[in-house]
């Protein structure tokens, strides 16, 4: 048997002796000096050194692989997933200060002040194309292609007019996208103010449903009528009459201004047309018609 002299364990052969022994030595740290540090920075340069990854399903692998290696890699992959208990691991690893890029914001970031090459952007513009194919994929759609995109806009579409049929839903993404009124809503509310004082409010961030409808103004002096203001470019080929024949079979007023016409008509107009809808009793009138033609019915 064969004692260690410093703690007294006792091995069996001298060669399990030695090896404890070496865990009694204190490890020597040392820094390289500076001129060492340029002697090797010329050494090193212009020489390519291999640079380490970690994939998903093998701890470590080389960018230097032949392609036939990387090719064979690719087959061993496919259809391979990670568990979610790996994936819960691995988001808490890189999570908060964890995360090499925690805290390296504007000038700490290392891409700041640089720009891409445009093979690079060629590149990237290529890969948002296939991510989008393959979102649809992901929809249900397992052969990516123009027949099957028009599919999977489809479903998109029908799941968000199911959505929007959801008063709560409606209200809280325009209470998010129009919480306030733009630039010429803000234009046309000055001036329904002018024309019928402290009577209407803007309703267009979703607070008033009517009906999977949500006006822009409604009356808040108990009367049943509504001012919806069409933006030339989101309702452009929209026929305004519809949407007064939906508010009227449901027993509202609605007038329809078009956002070339708050810009471009002059505010008299526009006030006396206000003025002349607010006083109306009728809600069969010509609303829809171009604002110069438009006239209060009597009465």
């Amino acid at each position: 048997m064969f004692k260690c002299s410093i703690c007294g364990k006792e091995y069996e052969s001298y060669h399990a002796l030695g090896g404890h022994k070496s865990s009694h030595t204190e490890k020597k740290h040392f820094t390289l000096s500076d001129e060492t540090k340029l002697k090797l920075s010329i050494l090193r340069k212009g020489k390519k050194h291999a640079k380490w990854k970690i994939s998903q399903n093998c701890p470590k692998k080389l960018y230097g692989l032949s392609a036939s290696h990387k090719h064979n890699v690719s087959i061993s992959l496919q259809g391979k997933h990670p568990t979610e208990e790996t994936r819960q691991k691995r988001s808490i690893s890189l999570s908060g200060e964890k995360n090499p890029m925690y805290g390296r914001t504007g000038s700490l970031n290392p891409f700041y002040g640089k720009h891409h090459t445009e093979e690079t952007r060629f590149k990237i513009s290529n890969n948002k194309e296939r991510n989008r194919k393959i979102g649809i994929a992901h929809l249900g759609i397992h052969k990516p292609g123009k027949e099957n995109a028009i599919k999977g806009a489809t479903k998109i579409s029908e799941c968000q007019k199911k959505n929007w049929k959801n008063p709560e839903y409606s209200r809280k993404v325009l209470s998010k996208l129009c919480a306030h009124p733009n630039k010429p809503e803000a234009l046309l509310l000055d001036l329904i103010n002018i024309a019928c004082p402290d009577q209407y409010k803007f309703t267009g961030d979703g607070t008033i449903t009517i009906s999977n409808l949500h006006p822009d103004y409604t009356n808040c002096n108990s009367q049943k009528k509504v001012i919806e203001m069409f933006g030339d470019y989101w309702h452009r080929g929209e026929n305004p009459q519809d949407k007064i024949d939906r508010y009227a079979n449901l027993g509202f007023d609605c007038l329809v201004l078009w956002e070339h016409e708050v810009k471009g008509n002059s505010k008299e107009e526009l006030i006396e047309t206000i003025r002349a809808f607010n006083k109306k009793t009728q809600r069969t009138s010509p609303w829809a018609l171009p604002l110069g033609i438009r006239q209060a019915k009597p009465d």
